[in-house]
């Protein structure tokens, strides 16, 4: 259903193509006790709370690693604090994974393979190269501007032959440098620790996805169908013999957010100027500063947040659904949909009215996302149980999350 000119909703097709251009950035803090996650404290402990938030993390970079329909995209782990405690972090995490990982920089001329995850610092809004963990509302829009120049620079020497690696060798701590440089600035960018948009806009580089840590249930197919729509090389020509430009497109949350963006190498870094963050109307902002760009737009399935205990629980719920359906023999657990009700009221009138005016629908193929699985029972939040034909079942112990809102009414 198209709603407007610049704005319309994803109709699914039964098969999904997909773009042999572009990358996928996923944004991410360090699972770190007391930093990562903190709302969930209150219900699983700040161990728990960096044990759930590594698995999830861990969910979305074996998920794309292992997709067949990604195999051709470029995979970006943009990491906070970007500094040398946070890439041992992220390596170390990679290499549990056992996923092949490489130190990305941009000044020598030597591809890297695809399959490889490269690892960017996170830059602070800052003009020095200070690196910080904080992804807060005034600067959030800084950050995702410059990871999008950076990695469409990288995009686009790439095509011409011209960015580098550093390798980590079989995951034994020794590197390979290309050269002589500087560990502490091997992945430093010019400019004042930010790479300036110049002429990468128009080159053609490729489209850009931008995920965050917790959206492990996020389908595969919808990401590779969100690049196809994005790649401004898979529709060829219109009648002016003008390069048809590719559509963005934005998973809204439930909260108000946004869980996936993908926009088009025809698409300005400023995009992210001027959005409103950490509030109920930061898809709405988002989409305006999209059309505003004069790029059109395509909606995706609603996506759900995991930043508070109920949540968790709701999570819970959608992968228990999951595995048992995967355990009787089915591939989807149908039946699962998001009440607009949860939605902040704000959002859901503004989306109705001003740019949307449907009812979003949940994509009913849940993933079981097996590290997220096995840290809820790890934690105590799911239970396994063996029925009397020996099969397994699983119950979310709905108790606990009593308990913690007992606790924090004290």
């Amino acid at each position: 259903m198209v709603m407007s000119k610049a704005t319309d909703v994803a109709v699914y097709p039964n098969t999904f193509n997909h773009s042999k251009n572009g990358a996928i950035i996923v944004f991410a803090k360090c699972p770190i006790p007391h930093v990562s996650k903190t709302r969930l404290s209150g219900l699983i402990g700040p161990d728990g709370a960096a044990c759930l938030a590594q698995a999830m993390l861990s969910d979305i970079l074996l998920s794309i690693s292992h997709s067949t329909e990604l195999n051709s995209i470029m995979k970006v782990l943009v990491y906070a604090p970007g500094d040398e405690g946070g890439e041992t972090h992220m390596a170390n995490l990679l290499k549990e994974l056992d996923l092949p990982y490489s130190i990305q920089t941009f000044d020598k001329e030597k591809p890297i393979s695809r399959s490889k995850w490269r690892l960017l610092p996170m830059l602070s809004s800052t003009s020095s190269i200070r690196r910080d963990i904080c992804l807060t509302s005034s600067n959030l829009g800084t950050k995702l501007k410059d990871a999008l120049n950076r990695v469409r620079s990288c995009l686009s020497n790439e095509g011409q032959v011209s960015c580098t690696e550093m390798k980590i060798n079989s995951f034994d701590g020794k590197e390979e440098l290309s050269g002589v440089e500087p560990k502490l600035n091997r992945s430093t960018p010019k400019n004042n620790g930010h790479f300036a948009e110049n002429n990468i806009r128009g080159r053609d580089s490729g489209p850009v996805v931008f995920l965050g840590m917790d959206a492990p249930e996020l389908s595969l197919h919808e990401i590779a169908h969100a690049l196809h729509l994005a790649d401004n090389s898979n529709d060829g020509y219109n009648s002016q013999r003008q390069r048809s430009k590719g559509r963005a497109y934005l998973n809204p949350a439930v909260d108000g957010g946004y869980g996936m963006l993908c926009v088009p190498s025809q698409a300005s870094s400023s995009i992210f100027d001027g959005v409103r963050w950490s509030c109920a109307l930061t898809a709405v902002s988002q989409l305006k500063s999209i059309t505003d760009d004069d790029v059109d737009i395509t909606l995706g399935s609603l996506m759900n947040d995991v930043d508070t205990a109920d949540d968790v629980r709701e999570l819970a719920i959608r992968l228990c659904a999951a595995k048992s359906a995967l355990n009787s023999g089915g591939d989807t657990a149908q039946g699962h949909v998001v009440q607009l009700t949860d939605v902040d009221k704000d959002v859901t009138d503004v989306l109705k009215q001003d740019v949307l005016d449907l009812n979003f629908k949940q994509n009913t193929t849940l993933s079981p996302c097996p590290k997220t699985f096995d840290a809820m029972i790890d934690l105590g939040l799911i239970e396994e149980k063996v029925c009397t034909n020996h099969e397994m079942s699983y119950v979310v112990k709905l108790e606990r999350w009593t308990k913690s809102d007992a606790s924090l009414k004290k």
